[in-house]
């Protein structure tokens, strides 16, 4: 089975509501054509500090996903990532590595998130519109969500 095609990583910055500063890596990868990854499938990522040898696990991501955020992550420090697919039945592709990430030197264009405070609002759906492809110049806030 092939692994993920088309990596790419970027860094997303998230502003507190006390105007703290959070990092995350924004991975994103072509959607899947393996209709056993795609159907039930899932995807799985691991990171570590270029630095160490100590791999940590993220969730698993659907099979349908074609992005996942790493967050907490350390501004101007190298990070090594990994992606795999995973059908469901329980076949595995080989890890897709990224090597040597800085956390900062967006290369997705991702470049600022801004957190307005915690939701109070349930959810109960949301959409994926893709990778982001173009580099995010404006965020316009469009007001509460109205219950």
């Amino acid at each position: 089975m092939s692994p993920p095609q088309s990596l790419a990583v970027g860094t997303a910055v998230s502003t507190t509501a006390a105007g703290d500063l959070v990092y995350s890596i924004v991975v994103s990868w072509a959607e899947a054509v393996n209709a056993l990854v795609l159907n039930d499938g899932a995807y799985e990522l691991r990171y570590k500090r270029s630095a160490s040898g100590v791999w940590q696990p993220t969730a698993r991501y659907d099979g349908s996903a074609t992005r996942a955020v790493i967050a907490g992550v350390d501004y101007g420090v190298q990070y090594d990532i990994e992606v795999r697919a995973i059908t469901y039945v329980g076949g595995q592709s080989n890890w897709e590595p990224i090597e040597g990430y800085t956390v900062g030197s967006s290369t997705a264009g991702v470049t600022e998130i801004n957190d307005f405070g915690p939701v109070t609002e349930t959810v109960t759906t949301t959409k994926d519109l893709g990778a982001v492809t173009d580099t995010v110049t404006e965020t316009l806030d469009g007001g509460p969500v109205a219950a």
